[in-house]
């Protein structure tokens, strides 16, 4: 199942392509919002944000898994998005059984 079908199926007054411009308005709304703040909560969801992670030389390191040295390549500085639920996602999921 879909965001889409789950938006329809919730609310008789949206069809699932009304549910697909909803959920696309949404996303651009929150890309914006970190484009220039960095952050957006989400009330009863979350909040999403930006964590800067630094780049990281080429060296010769020990393998932490074989304890060999080895050639690491350089990584370049990158942004990664970070999400972190809201109480009541964190209780509602743990409270769902595994299947």
């Amino acid at each position: 199942m879909t965001i889409y079908d789950a938006i329809s199926e919730i609310n008789d007054s949206f069809n699932k392509s009304e549910a697909r411009k909803l959920v696309l308005h949404f996303t651009d709304a929150v890309l914006a919002t970190l484009k220039t703040d960095g952050r957006v909560r989400v009330a009863g969801l979350g909040t999403f944000r930006i964590k800067h992670v630094p780049a990281v030389k080429a060296g010769r390191r020990v393998n932490p898994f074989t304890k060999q040295m080895q050639d690491f390549p350089a990584k370049p500085a990158t942004n990664k998005l970070k999400f972190t639920p809201a109480k009541d996602v964190k209780e509602a999921v743990a409270k769902i059984k595994a299947k």
